[in-house]
């Protein structure tokens, strides 16, 4: 248990948990930058199935992977199609 030990000298916090974070930041950043699909994106990350990546999500996003699609959808500017005339 040295690495562990060392790891969480340099890091403050276990593997694991560091591990979590990346994961859930990649997850994060798939979910709003792009149009893949959930279960492209639970593959993508590792996950052997949709539950596990739902539950994931859950635990360490606080929220579902469609809740956090469209959140961001929500809060992104929307680009009106036309110039605004002044």
């Amino acid at each position: 248990n040295t690495f562990e030990r060392r790891f969480k000298e340099v890091f403050g916090e276990t593997p694991r948990n560091w591990l979590a974070k990346q994961k859930a930041r990649r997850i994060r950043s798939l979910l709003v930058g792009t149009d893949m699909t959930f279960r492209e994106i639970a593959s993508d990350c590792g996950f052997v199935s949709d539950n596990y990546f739902w539950d994931f999500c859950k635990k360490h996003l606080k929220a579902t992977p469609a809740e956090i699609r469209e959140i961001a959808r929500c809060a992104r500017p929307v680009r009106h199609p036309f110039p605004v005339q002044k």
